[in-house]
């Protein structure tokens, strides 16, 4: 499997990722060594143009990062072509061990990358640098991660094999087995939907109060990452089988296939947006109160709430659309 196209392009990306990191984490270390910004000696000269240099090229690979998890959810869309019984990504994760581990680091690494290309971007406005050391010791972090994220990831396409059948969505997220996600699959309907729209126009609302007042921006991120699990819940139990007009398909995959016109992928994209956004916005509370960030901070928070609107307001519109418009009726009345 290692040798497919698909899989060697994301080998080659995550490689890359990895090894631009470990540069960048080199650099962090030497920074958090030698950083004294009131020293005018050329050390400290060469440390703040070697800080511009890792700023740039750490950006351009936490957003080759988040391409990696894009990429990694084609490819195992793709090999459900090879292996017997997979119908999916949720057959081609489930072949062996490491699938669904390695989706997951890939997820979180994502959303570490962006947080730190939120820091980022609000250290570059200010003049003194006062989060270049947390940006440092962030970035000392994301190695290890990001070292354990391509092992996984390595495990997973070195043992895959097409010999055997493997067990799909249809085993996965049935409503009638006893794993967790086939627990989720089972919940009500009624009860979910009433809970994910009040949460979600809560949400929106604290957004729009942060943008018409200025202020409440940890609130908003505090209802983004708290409405995160729930949205999870809700598109398992009711909103993919109204999409796909089964009452007994609850897949999170299959919705990123042609048939469903790639409308997983907006879903996803709508519902990771929102929540790096409301982190973002939440993280950069913390920051308010250093020197030279008092007027920047407010600013990205709104614009880190603007998106997060943008995205929510997406991923209701789609939510909204599937319950009222499918085919499929799970309540009745």
């Amino acid at each position: 499997m290692t040798l497919q196209p698909s899989v060697i392009a994301l080998q080659a990306l995550s490689i890359l990722v990895l090894l631009s990191l470990g540069w960048g984490a080199f650099w962090a270390w030497r920074i958090l060594e030698g950083w004294d910004p009131e020293s005018p000696s050329e050390r400290q000269l060469r440390l703040e143009q070697r800080a511009w240099l890792v700023s740039a090229v750490v950006s351009r690979t936490c957003l080759a990062q988040g391409l990696s998890l894009a990429l990694f959810l084609h490819t195992a869309d793709s090999l459900h072509r090879i292996l017997p019984g997979a119908m999916c990504a949720a057959g081609s994760l489930n072949a062996n061990a490491y699938g669904y581990p390695a989706l997951l680091m890939k997820a979180g690494n994502g959303m570490l990358c962006g947080l730190w290309l939120i820091l980022n971007r609000a250290d570059r406005l200010a003049e003194s640098f006062p989060l270049l050391r947390s940006r440092c010791r962030m970035l000392l972090g994301m190695l290890p991660l990001a070292a354990f994220e391509f092992e996984l990831q390595w495990d997973y396409f070195r043992n895959l094999a097409a010999d055997g059948p493997v067990s799909c969505c249809d085993a996965l997220f049935n409503a009638e087995g006893r794993s967790v996600l086939a627990w989720v699959a089972s919940l009500p309907v009624v009860p979910l939907e009433i809970s994910f729209f009040a949460a979600m126009a809560l949400t929106l609302a604290a957004g729009v109060h942060v943008l018409l007042r200025r202020q409440g921006a940890s609130l908003f991120g505090w209802a983004g990452l708290a409405v995160f699990p729930l949205t999870i819940a809700s598109l398992i139990a009711f909103v993919f089988p109204y999409l796909y007009e089964l009452p007994t398909h609850h897949c999170p995959f299959c919705i990123l296939q042609r048939e469903y016109a790639y409308i997983g992928y907006a879903i996803y994209a709508g519902l990771l947006g929102g929540t790096l956004a409301a982190a973002g916005a939440l993280v950069l509370s913390r920051c308010a109160g250093l020197p030279g960030l008092e007027g920047i901070v407010p600013r990205m928070q709104a614009r880190l709430v603007a998106v997060g609107l943008l995205a929510y307001g997406l991923l209701t519109a789609i939510v909204t659309y599937a319950v009222l418009f499918s085919n499929l009726v799970l309540v009745e009345g």
